[in-house]
């Protein structure tokens, strides 16, 4: 009766497990991270008789977690791909939406300045139609101001939650390593059983940490967990966690680097560091903050430098040389600590300009300039002194003395222009409207031309201010039989000019460009003087207005208007494609947390069924000591 009865209370205790662990399951149905358990069971050594062996019923070998590690790593991976693309994303869209915004966006102020411009050329001495321009001028400044302020915002919020994410990102791992040593005890306390729901735990705090940063684990044989954030760097080493945190840049105080401390001084992890939403704050500081930061300062920078050039080729309401219309931005150098030496760097082509921030390093006997964007060294030509600057991307490096081995600066030649253009004209009586010197055939003492040829001079530009205003008048004498135009004032010199080959040709003498058309006699003369009086003349408000639609940026190649239309264009398209890969990312991460679930999530339905069953295999298990139990009786019954 004994084995009946053995073998009756082993089902019993057997059921009764199981049905707890179907319970412990149905209770957890909600709890995030929480994987199905399973009774696994197996048959009791048999007893020998001499008859053969009978089985001794059934024994709990563990309460097994169902779990697919593969299966895990897939959403855990996933995880950290969807968050930082929704998090690039997210940050992307809000300086797409404020560069690319109709009327708010810098091409629509561009558009009202020149025609404010154009008006003037049109009217020339209104002072009214001036004061327009002026404000023009102001609106324009304040709409770089204004993009600028809004960059840098976003800035400092992404080094807010830099420092937020990664004190949460520390607080997780000390929760892990935590775990950890809950986890290693446990296992010994009971010679390698696992503790389920602690592993549970564990796992969630991993996926938590998936959400903010790039993770990958290795179990260690006591059941410990390493983790490691971004390219390898260890973040919880067994019982012992890293604290990750922010400083600040070396070279740019502006801007938040990640640092991670393991019993040693804090290492700056900044580029290491990849998924989850630090990723995705670091890949949009890079490949679309920076790049709009520079790319706006360059349309600034352009816009102030060739500007201010042409006009100041001009003449202004009262006879006066123009000065400079803008506030040109200047490159801002960042020494490292303790550097021995000193640079100035200076803005020699615009047109060359790029929309990369640059690293100068001294290694003891020579510079190396690299440019950011793609950390390529970029060839210098020149020796770094004042007569002999390095030049390289339109910058003019010179280099002080002084300089130590492992010296470092960080450039940033447009990074700055849209906050440090201004407006430097001070009154619409400054306007440069009109062109400084004027031309036209010699004439005699009534006014009238002694000229007997078909010559004439025109498309007069200056293109030297310091060589206006002219120290007196020029005159051009033909001589037909050399076909050569002799001249005198300033320095004097001479240009051939044969009338069937050169007629439209451009000269240039004493910083005048002019064209020669028609066919001169000998002896025509032909004067060029200041322009004196000149207020109602609006050519150089033309040339000016002319700039709008020369590609004078990115080589040559692109207008002012065109230049800030490939900014808004690249961060279009990077929003773009974040977007649809986010989306793409969204769909892999659900598939393989469907995945997961379905081996390792709860499932009501099937819980209540096999909760039926070990209801009723418990009942038979009770039936079977029911029935032992009479047999028992009815024996010591027969033999009192």
């Amino acid at each position: 009766m004994g084995d009946i009865l053995g073998t009756g209370v082993s089902a019993l205790l057997a059921f009764q497990r199981s049905l707890a662990t179907v319970g412990h399951n149905i209770s957890n149905v909600n709890t995030p991270g929480y994987t199905r358990q399973r009774t696994d069971l197996s048959a009791r050594p048999p007893q020998f008789t001499g008859v053969g062996y009978i089985g001794t019923g059934v024994q709990v070998t563990g309460i097994k977690r169902v779990y697919d590690a593969f299966l895990n790593r897939q959403v855990v991976t996933n995880t950290a791909a969807e968050s930082q693309l929704a998090q690039f994303h997210q940050l992307a869209s809000q300086v797409d939406n404020l560069l690319g915004n109709q009327s708010a966006g810098l091409n629509a102020s561009l558009q009202r300045f020149f025609g404010a411009l154009q008006d003037v050329a049109n009217d020339p001495t209104s002072t009214a139609v001036r004061q327009t321009l002026l404000s023009s001028g102001q609106s324009l400044v304040q709409t770089f101001h204004t993009l600028s302020a809004q960059l840098n915002s976003l800035n400092a919020n992404v080094n807010q939650a830099l420092i937020t994410n990664a004190t949460n990102i520390t607080g997780l791992a000390q929760g892990i390593a935590k775990l950890n040593g809950e986890i290693v005890n446990a296992q010994g306390v009971s010679s390698g059983i696992t503790p389920n729901d602690l592993l549970d735990q564990r796992d969630a705090l991993v996926a938590k940490l998936a959400k903010l940063v790039g993770v990958s684990t290795v179990k260690e044989d006591d059941g410990a967990l390493d983790v490691y954030i971004g390219s390898g760097q260890a973040l919880v080493v067994g019982l012992k966690s890293a604290t990750l945190a922010t400083a600040n840049n070396t070279l740019d105080p502006s801007r938040k680097d990640l640092t991670l401390s393991f019993s040693r001084l804090p290492v700056v992890v900044t580029d290491q560091v990849t998924g989850g939403r630090l990723g995705g704050m670091l890949q949009f500081r890079k490949t679309v903050l920076d790049p709009a930061f520079n790319g706006l300062g360059r349309v600034a920078l352009g816009l102030a430098r060739t500007f201010n050039t042409q006009h100041r080729l001009g003449m202004d309401l009262k006879g006066r040389m123009g000065g400079d219309f803008f506030t040109e931005p200047q490159p801002q150098v960042l020494p490292a600590p303790g550097n021995g030496g000193s640079v100035a760097v200076t803005v020699a082509d615009t047109s060359k300009l790029t929309t990369s921030d640059y690293r100068l390093t001294y290694n003891g006997s020579a510079y190396t300039l690299t440019r950011l964007s793609d950390g390529q060294n970029v060839p210098m030509s020149g020796s770094g002194t004042t007569t002999s600057p390095f030049t390289a991307d339109g910058l003019s490096i010179v280099v002080g003395s002084g300089a130590t081995a492992g010296d470092q600066y960080l450039i940033r030649p447009t990074h700055d222009g849209a906050a440090q253009i201004g407006l430097a004209i001070t009154g619409p009586d400054r306007v440069a409207v009109a062109a400084p010197v004027r031309s036209g055939p010699a004439v005699d003492s009534t006014g009238t031309s002694t000229n007997t040829g078909t010559g004439a001079f025109g498309k007069i530009t200056a293109t030297a201010a310091a060589t206006l205003p002219l120290g007196g008048d020029v005159t051009f004498t033909y001589d037909g039989a050399t076909k050569t135009f002799n001249y005198s004032g300033g320095a004097g010199g001479s240009f051939a000019y044969d009338p069937a080959t050169d007629s439209g040709k451009t000269f240039t003498t004493t910083g005048i460009n002019f064209t020669v058309t028609g066919t001169p006699a000998n002896g025509d003369k032909f004067v060029m003087s200041n322009n004196t009086g000149g207020v109602g003349d609006n050519r150089n408000a033309l040339l000016l207005g002319g700039l709008q639609g020369r590609p004078l940026l990115v080589g040559e190649t692109a207008t002012y208007s065109d230049t800030y239309g490939q900014l808004v264009a690249n961060v279009g398209s990077q929003t773009q494609q974040a977007d649809i890969a986010q989306k793409a990312q969204a769909a892999l991460l659900q598939q393989a947390q469907q995945a997961q679930s379905s081996v390792s999530g709860v499932n009501l339905d099937e819980e209540a069924a096999k909760m039926i069953r070990f209801q009723q295999a418990y009942q038979a298990a009770a039936r079977i000591i029911t029935v032992a139990d009479t047999i028992f009786q009815t024996l010591l019954n027969a033999v009192r």
